[in-house]
C-alpha cells in the first residue's frame, strides 16, 4: 500500500509540473469568464433608435390599450439610479413607434412579413381575438433575440389586457 501512494504522489507531481497543466490552469478561468460575460454584455446592448411595430388586432380597443402601454414612458422610482449628468425627469426618445392594423388576415400577415424583410417595419404583434383567447400572442420580427424587448412586449400585452378586464368588471 505504501508503494501505491508513492506512485500516486510521483504521478501527481509530474502532472502539475507540466507546461500543459500550468497553461490550462491559467487559461481555463479566462475561458469560463468569457463564456459567461460576453453573452451577458451582448444581451445588455440595446439597439438604438425607435422600433417600428405594427399591432394587428380584430378589436381596435385592445390594440389601442397595448399601444398606450408600449408608448408610455417607463416608470421612474426614487431608487432608479441617475445617469451621469442627467436627471430622472429627463425625457427619453420613445422606444416604440406603434401603428394599429385591424385587417387580421393571412394575406396581411404575409404582407407584414415582407415589410419586415424590406426593413419598413421592425416587427408586428398579432393580437387577434382567437389568439388572445388561447393566450398565444405572436410576435414576428427580423431579430427576436432581444429578451428585454420580448419581456417589454409581453408585459405591455398582459397589463393592457388586465386593465381592460378590470374595466369591464367595474
Amino acid at each position: 500500500m505504501h508503494n501505491t501512494w508513492l506512485i500516486v504522489r510521483r504521478e501527481y507531481l509530474e502532472r502539475i509540473r507540466s507546461k500543459a497543466f500550468i497553461i490550462m490552469t491559467l487559461l481555463m478561468p479566462v475561458f469560463m469568464a468569457s463564456t459567461i460575460l460576453i453573452p451577458a454584455m451582448l444581451s445588455g446592448i440595446k439597439s438604438g433608435g425607435t422600433r417600428r411595430i405594427v399591432l394587428v388586432a380584430n378589436n381596435p380597443e385592445v390594440a389601442e390599450a397595448v399601444k398606450q402601454q408600449l408608448i408610455a414612458p417607463p416608470q421612474v422610482s426614487d431608487r432608479t439610479p441617475q445617469k451621469a449628468g442627467g436627471s430622472k425627469s429627463a425625457e427619453q426618445a420613445p422606444r416604440y413607434a406603434v401603428s394599429i392594423d385591424t385587417n387580421a388576415t393571412d394575406a396581411e400577415r404575409t404582407a407584414l412579413r415582407q415589410q419586415i424583410t424590406d426593413g419598413k417595419i421592425d416587427g408586428f404583434l398579432w393580437l387577434t381575438d382567437n389568439d388572445l383567447a388561447n393566450r398565444k400572442v405572436i410576435y414576428n420580427a427580423k431579430d427576436v433575440t432581444d429578451f428585454g424587448e420580448s419581456i417589454e412586449l409581453r408585459n405591455a400585452v398582459q397589463t393592457a389586457l388586465t386593465k381592460r378586464q378590470l374595466a369591464q368588471r367595474a
